[in-house]
């Protein structure tokens, strides 16, 4: 049995096994006087991913300056390769791709996004957001073709994107 919360030493990867990814194993019996190696066998790993490996990150939301933000920690990860900002009104945990993203790909680096009602949704339970109405937010960390959510916030979405009309001008309806 393989205990993969234990970090492998010495050899010629990372130090913990990926679910689905093939290895090269072997037995050496050490005797006093001698070393004697078995057969060399390859075999897929099919087990739990260490979570030193692929950490999830902490989420939170918080309104600053009339704004809604998003932040998270910063992952150091070298198989970390971007991160998705997932929103959804139903799902209670959402997770990219399942339930789409938000704006765009945000690089390793990034720690934090401004919701802009003016970017684009790609692939969510709802066409906009609405002023006034909950939802889930989190972050998935992409690592390759692996995604890790992480914890979801409820927000109750308070930013009112209605322009006024600009037709109106010093109470007075222009013509147009």
């Amino acid at each position: 049995m393989i205990d993969n919360s234990t970090k492998y030493s010495n050899g010629d990867f990372g130090g913990y096994f990926i679910n689905g990814e093939q290895y090269y194993f072997s037995v050496t019996a050490v005797y006093g006087d001698r070393m004697v190696a078995g057969n060399t066998i390859r075999c897929k790993y099919v087990g739990e991913d260490s979570p030193e490996l692929f950490p999830a990150p902490q989420v939170n939301a918080v309104y600053e300056d009339g704004k809604l933000v998003v932040k998270w920690n910063r992952l150091d990860s070298p198989l970390l390769t971007e991160y998705r900002v997932v929103i959804s009104e139903k799902n209670e945990k959402p997770v990219y791709p399942a339930n789409g993203y938000y704006d765009m790909a945000y690089d390793k680096d990034t720690t934090s996004v401004v919701i802009d009602p003016a970017k684009q949704y790609h692939g969510g339970d709802f066409e906009k957001l609405t002023y006034a109405k909950e939802y889930y937010i989190s972050v998935t960390a992409v690592y390759g073709s692996k995604y890790v959510a992480g914890n979801a916030v409820k927000v109750l979405y308070l930013i009112n994107d209605q322009q006024p009309d600009r037709r109106i001008q010093s109470g007075r309806q222009q013509k147009g």
